[in-house]
């Protein structure tokens, strides 16, 4: 089920979203969004094997990566047993603007931000993928 993001979300990025707006991605997504629109995203996706020292290039996503890995979590954010503060701590460390939900966590990350309007307002939705617009306190 991973894909490209879909047109209709890609034009969206490029015309409601700023350019320097930073989306927390799915560190396993297989197609890199930084492809297809001009937002910075706070780690490389599909695997950094290639990145000469990705721990340097991304210390802030790493750091969180470690953490949630030490918490028995695949990812930082993209996961059900993340708290509320830490998924605000890595949308802060991480000065995240806006969040990419793609098909395969959907399902998953969907009912978590809908149940927080007050952090995250959604932007874009066609069923499979999705953009939040996090609001700051």
């Amino acid at each position: 089920d991973d894909c490209p993001p879909p047109a209709a979300l890609i034009r969206t990025a490029h015309r409601e979203i700023a350019p320097d707006a930073v989306f927390a991605v799915d560190l396993h997504t297989a197609y890199q969004p930084a492809i297809f629109m001009p937002q910075q995203m706070v780690v490389w996706t599909g695997g950094t094997d290639t990145l000469l020292d990705p721990e340097s290039i991304f210390p802030a996503y790493f750091r969180h990566l470690q953490s949630a890995r030490e918490a028995g979590a695949d990812q930082p954010f993209f996961n059900t047993s993340d708290t509320r503060a830490q998924r605000m701590a890595f949308i802060r460390d991480l000065s995240v603007t806006h969040v990419l939900i793609n098909p395969p966590l959907y399902r998953r990350m969907k009912p978590l931000l809908d149940a927080d309007r007050s952090a995250f307002v959604p932007r874009y939705d066609d069923g499979r993928w999705a953009i939040y617009e996090v609001r700051r306190p």
